[in-house]
């Protein structure tokens, strides 16, 4: 994996073994994946991982790197990672997300939004080796 540069994202795609996947919805009715800007000084996992906890109240350690998908001047780094990695409780809303779902494969690629639908795409097939699926 490459460093990241000004402008990149990296987005967390978090898998039950039902198997659902992890799904926010900002406040304006759009839904994603946890996930957004790489800060200064800051890896892409570990910003995948702080943006997991900020959106959703999880927090995990580890996860696995599924790729990259192209942004316009910019990419957007994927991980991945089982719903067994993860601890706490999801945070219900934020100044950020409106609410938090988990949402079978299927249903959540016709709610996806902008990149997140590609970034879903890229990471679902990793995703479900990691859940024994």
């Amino acid at each position: 994996m490459t460093r990241a540069r000004a402008g990149d994202a990296a987005f967390a795609v978090i898998l039950s073994r039902a198997p659902r996947v992890l799904l926010v919805q900002k406040w304006d009715g759009r839904w994603g994946l946890p996930g957004g800007g790489i800060r200064r000084g800051e890896s892409p996992r570990a910003a995948a991982l702080r943006e997991l906890e900020e959106e959703t109240g999880l927090r995990a350690r580890r996860a696995e790197f599924a790729g990259e998908v192209p942004r316009a001047g910019s990419r957007t780094f994927v991980f991945v990672l089982p719903k067994r990695r993860a601890r706490g409780r999801l945070a219900g809303p934020t100044d950020e997300i409106h609410r938090q779902r988990w949402v079978r494969p299927g249903r959540a690629m016709r709610l996806l939004t902008g990149g997140n639908a590609a970034r879903l795409e890229l990471a679902l097939p990793h995703a479900l080796r990691l859940v024994g699926r």
